[in-house]
This record gives structure tokens, C-alpha cells and sequence, in this order.
């Protein structure tokens, strides 16, 4: 990967609509449909029962809501902090 280019994270939802395109048509119907590269469609597909269990739990939302905790104990900090600079 480039420099340039960017990592991107796909919704689980997003990966299980590519996967379901890929099984009525094609995974190369389906790479081209989701703009993605085939290789993704692949590994998705080999994927779609944990993928679909994930779903199933409620587990694609964890990951940003222990972002979310951190960044919030994380402004708590930096307020107490830099409070002591500021009086």
C-alpha cells in the first residue's frame, strides 16, 4: 500500500450485502458492484458465518464504543490536566 492510499474499514453490513451479491451473481460482479478489490469479496465470503454471528450479537458497535469511552476519559484528563496550568 501507498502512502497515499488509505485503510478502509467496511460496516459489517456493507460486508454481508457484497457477500449475498456475490452468491446470486458472482464475487467478481460483486468486487465491481461495492467498488472494492475482489480479494475483499474473497475473504468475505470465507468469512460470512462469523460475519453473520457477529451480526447476530450485536458485536460491529464494540469497537467504537470503547473508542468512544476512551476519548471521553481522555478529555477528562487533559481538562484536569491542563486546569493546573491554567490558575
Amino acid at each position: 500500500m501507498s502512502e497515499k492510499e488509505k485503510h478502509k474499514n467496511y460496516s459489517l453490513s456493507f460486508k454481508l450485502k457484497a457477500v449475498e451479491i456475490a452468491q446470486r451473481h458472482s464475487k467478481e460482479s460483486a468486487a465491481r458492484q461495492c467498488n472494492v478489490n475482489p480479494r475483499r469479496i474473497r475473504e468475505w465470503c470465507s468469512q460470512k458465518d462469523k460475519l453473520t454471528e457477529m451480526k447476530e450479537k450485536g458485536k460491529s458497535k464494540r469497537k467504537r464504543q470503547e473508542v468512544l469511552v476512551n476519548d471521553q476519559t481522555m478529555k477528562k484528563w487533559k481538562i484536569s490536566y491542563f486546569s493546573g496550568y491554567l490558575t
